[in-house]
């Protein structure tokens, strides 16, 4: 019984991969259900099996990028570092997970633009919106303790958190444009970002 338990998982896991890259190459929209099984190797039903159709695949998927970064945050905003040291390791994280594996998240960026505009997937949008806020409730908080330990100017929690947005952003669509190589180093663009706001 285990090891039918194991086989499951690992078909499971073949057929998450190859949507990953069928969705890179294709799109979510062009995406047809055959295109998935034909790349993994495998037939329509084993992805019923699993999934109930692609949208709970790309759902997966983004879940299984996005979940690792709050739990690595929720472990930094632990540590026994001050407010700044944290906002640097926190923003190192995201942007060196960009760097890691860059042309999946822009093009699960690009799925989530094309779902938003066709209105499709609400529960996507609700999940990566409340995940978004999350993480600006945490960085206005730190940000608020920098100020109040005079670390950081005193500045607009709100500003700062939608530059740190845009910035994060950015990156991202620098990458889409293979413009991000493994030479741009996340340190210094982090360190100039924090250099404006250190008092």
């Amino acid at each position: 019984m285990k090891r039918t338990k194991e086989q499951a998982e690992e078909t499971r896991r073949q057929l998450l991969e190859a949507a990953k890259k069928v969705f890179a190459t294709k799109g979510f929209g062009a995406t047809r259900l055959s295109d998935i099984a034909k790349e993994a190797g495998m037939t329509r039903g084993a992805i019923y099996w699993h999934f109930k159709d692609k949208k709970e695949m790309l759902l997966t998927l983004a879940k299984e990028e996005v979940d690792p970064f709050f739990e690595i945050i929720y472990q930094i905003m632990n540590e026994s570092l001050n407010p700044v040291e944290k906002i640097k390791k926190f923003l190192l994280v995201i942007l060196e997970q960009l760097n890691k594996d860059k042309s999946f998240l822009c093009n699960l960026n690009l799925n989530f633009i094309e779902l938003n505009l066709r209105n499709e997937l609400p529960e996507i949008k609700s999940y990566m919106h409340q995940k978004g806020e999350d993480a600006r409730k945490v960085l206005i908080n730190l940000i608020k303790e920098g100020i109040k330990m005079g670390e950081l100017k005193n500045v607009n929690t709100r500003v700062v958190t939608d530059m740190i947005n845009a910035l994060i952003s950015g990156y991202l669509l620098m990458a889409e444009d293979g413009e991000i190589t493994i030479d741009l180093h996340p340190e210094s663009i982090v360190e100039i970002f924090l250099n404006g706001l250190k008092t």
